[in-house]
C-alpha cells in the first residue's frame, strides 16, 4: 500500500510539472515578425525551433503556475526582440499575484540552445522593488516569503546571453534552486553581468563563460544571497571586479534579512592580462563599510532609510559576509592574498592558487560533518565509522562538487606498537592504511614510565581517544601523541579524543617519550581502524 500511495504521488508531482507543447497556432504567433502592437508573447507550453537558422523577435514572458514544466529549446537558433515596447527584457520569468493575495509562482522551468540578445530576468513579487516587498520586509519571516512567491528551478543551459546595457542575468528578490550551466554571457552593461538579489538562494553557476564589458561593476553581485554555488566557471573582463559579496541596506527603505552566506566558490578561474589595479577578483563584505560607485569609495547614502526594526539591515548594516567556501580557484598572474578579499570572518579557504594558464578539472567538495569541515578533490572521498563499535561505515565521495553516500562494511583494522627503555629519544611507529582506504577509527595509550601497555587494558578503552595509562614520576617529563595529516594531538596525563583528526588520512604517527638521568621509558601501543 506505501508503495502504492508513494508512485501516486510522483505521478502526480510528475504531472503538475509537465507541460504539453505548444499548439501550431502558438507556434505560429511565437514566430510571427514582432511589432509595437504585440512585442511579447506569453509561453506556457513547450516549444522547439526547427534550427539554429530561426530567431524569435518577440519578447518572452512565462508567467505563473501555468508555465511550470515547460521546456524552451532553441536548437541554437536567437532570441532577439525587435519592438522597444513589452518591457525591457528579451525573458521574463516571474510570478503572478493572485486575487486572494497568494502568489502563483513558475517552477521547472527549462531554456535551452539558445542566443539571447539582450537580458533575462526571474522576479517574484517584483522586478525590484515593490509596496508588497516593503510591507513584507517589515516583519520576520520576509526570506520565507519571498522565496515562496519568486520563480524556483528555473534551468538556463547551453546558452548565450549577449548583453545590450541591462544587466543580461538578474535574479530578483527571493529566486531560488535556479541555474545557468554550461553558458556565456557577453557583450556590454553598464551595471553587473549577473545579479543575485536579496532573500535568493540555493542558485548555481557552473561551467559558464562569464565576460561583460561593464562600466562601473563586477561581473558578479551577490547581494543578501544565500547557499549559492559557484562552480567551474571562467570570469574575464574583471577590471571592474569579479564575484562582490555583500548585503545592501536601505534601499527604498526595504530591511534585508538575508546575510550573504554560506555560498561556495569553487574550481573558478579569473583571467586577468595587464590590469593590476585594486578592485578584487572575489571580495567577501565589499560593502562592509563603503559603497562602490563609478570607482569612488563614499560612505552609503540610505542604510538608516530604514530604521526602526530590531532585525536584519535595520538593526544593523554590516554585510556579515561569512561562512563562505574559497576553494580551489585560479587566478591568472595576481597574487590569490591580492585579489581575494574579505571585510568578514569566518570564511573558509582551501587550495587557491595563481597560474600562469588554467588547468581542466573537476570541481571538488565542501563537507561539513558536525563542527568538523572537510574539503575533498573530485574523486576523493571522506570516511566515517557508523559508530565507535559499529562493523560499517560510509563513504562520502566526491564527483564534480557532488557528493555520493555509500555504506560500506570493508573495515580492516591495523596495530601499532612502540616501546623504548633507557632512551631519552623516545619511540617513534608510523601505521598505514591498506591501500585506497582511510582512517575512521583510532584508540591508544601509553605508559610514560617503567612498564608496558597490555591489549586488556586497551580493548577495554573507548575509541578515538589517547589516553595516558601510566604518566611519568614527573608529569611534564613525558609526552604521549598522535598525529595524522600534520595535526598533533598530545598529553601527558589524562585521556582526549582523537575523532577530529579522522576521516580523510590514512596514515598515522604513534609517539612516546619520557625523559630520565638514565634514560627515559615509555611504551605506546594502539589500534587504527581503516575503511
Amino acid at each position: 500500500m506505501k508503495l502504492t500511495i508513494s508512485l501516486a504521488l510522483l505521478l502526480t508531482s510528475a504531472h503538475l510539472y509537465a507541460a504539453s507543447n505548444c499548439s501550431a497556432t502558438k507556434m505560429t504567433e511565437l514566430l510571427e515578425r514582432a511589432s509595437d502592437a504585440k512585442p511579447s508573447i506569453e509561453l506556457n507550453c513547450n516549444a522547439q525551433l526547427s534550427s539554429s537558422s530561426v530567431t524569435i523577435s518577440k519578447k518572452i514572458v512565462i508567467k505563473g503556475s501555468a508555465a511550470s514544466g515547460l521546456v524552451l529549446d532553441c536548437k541554437g537558433g536567437s532570441i532577439n526582440p525587435t519592438s522597444s515596447k513589452g518591457g525591457s527584457d528579451s525573458i521574463t520569468v516571474r510570478s503572478v499575484k493572485a486575487s486572494d493575495g497568494s502568489w502563483s509562482r513558475p517552477e521547472n522551468i527549462t531554456i535551452r540552445n539558445c542566443i539571447i540578445q539582450g537580458s533575462v530576468r526571474m522576479w517574484g513579487m517584483a522586478a525590484t522593488h515593490s509596496e508588497d516587498i516593503l510591507q513584507s520586509s517589515r516583519s520576520l519571516g520576509h526570506t520565507a516569503r519571498m522565496q515562496n512567491a519568486a520563480p524556483r528551478n528555473i534551468t538556463l543551459d547551453r546558452i548565450k546571453i549577449i548583453g545590450k546595457g541591462r544587466i543580461p542575468l538578474y535574479l530578483s528578490m527571493g529566486v531560488s534552486y535556479s541555474s545557468l550551466l554550461n553558458s556565456e554571457i557577453s557583450g556590454v552593461g553598464t551595471s553587473t553581468a549577473i545579479y543575485f538579489d536579496a532573500e535568493s538562494a540555493y542558485n548555481t553557476l557552473k561551467n559558464n563563460y562569464i565576460h561583460v564589458v561593464t562600466t562601473r561593476r563586477e561581473q558578479l553581485a551577490i547581494d543578501g544571497s544565500a547557499y549559492n554555488r559557484i562552480i567551474s566557471n571562467r570570469f574575464a573582463a574583471i577590471n571592474n571586479g569579479g564575484i562582490y559579496v555583500y548585503r545592501n541596506c536601505g534601499e527604498r527603505q526595504v530591511i534585508r534579512h538575508q546575510a550573504p552566506q554560506h555560498n561556495q566558490f569553487i574550481n573558478n578561474v579569473f583571467y586577468y592580462n595587464r590590469y593590476n589595479g585594486g578592485n578584487p577578483a572575489l571580495w567577501l563584505g565589499s560593502r562592509n563599510t563603503f559603497w562602490r560607485d563609478t570607482g569612488t569609495f563614499f560612505h552609503i547614502g540610505f542604510c538608516h532609510d530604514d530604521d526602526g526594526y530590531n532585525f536584519g539591515s535595520s538593526k544593523s548594516d554590516e554585510d556579515y559576509a561569512k561562512y563562505n567556501i574559497v576553494a580551489e580557484n585560479q587566478i591568472y598572474k595576481r597574487s590569490v592574498s591580492d585579489v581575494i578579499k574579505q571585510n568578514y570572518s569566518p570564511n573558509y579557504y582551501y587550495y587557491n592558487r595563481t597560474v600562469s594558464s588554467s588547468i581542466a578539472r573537476k570541481a571538488g567538495c565542501y563537507l561539513q560533518m558536525g563542527t568538523q569541515r572537510h574539503y575533498l578533490r573530485h574523486g576523493d572521498y571522506f570516511a566515517a565509522r557508523a559508530s565507535t563499535s559499529a562493523s560499517y561505515g560510509y563513504k562520502y565521495t566526491c564527483n564534480d562538487n557532488k557528493i555520493s553516500v555509500s555504506i560500506s562494511r570493508d573495515l580492516r583494522q591495523v596495530n601499532f606498537d612502540c616501546q623504548v627503555t633507557g632512551n631519552n629519544n623516545g619511540c617513534r611507529r608510523s601505521a598505514y592504511c591498506p591501500a585506497g582506504k582511510k582512517l575512521v577509527s583510532i584508540k591508544a595509550a601509553c605508559n610514560l614510565e617503567y612498564g608496558a601497555v597490555i591489549y586488556d587494558s586497551l580493548s577495554s578503552q573507548t575509541q578515538n581517544t589517547l589516553k595516558v595509562l601510566r604518566t611519568s614520576d614527573r608529569v611534564s617529563d613525558g609526552q604521549c601523541s598522535i598525529t595524522v595529516a600534520g595535526s598533533t594531538t598530545q598529553m601527558a596525563s589524562g585521556s582526549t579524543s582523537l575523532a577530529p583528526l579522522l576521516g580523510e588520512a590514512s596514515a598515522l604517527s604513534a609517539f612516546c617519550r619520557e625523559q630520565d638521568r638514565n634514560g627515559g621509558d615509555c611504551h605506546i601501543k594502539g589500534q587504527a581502524t581503516c575503511l
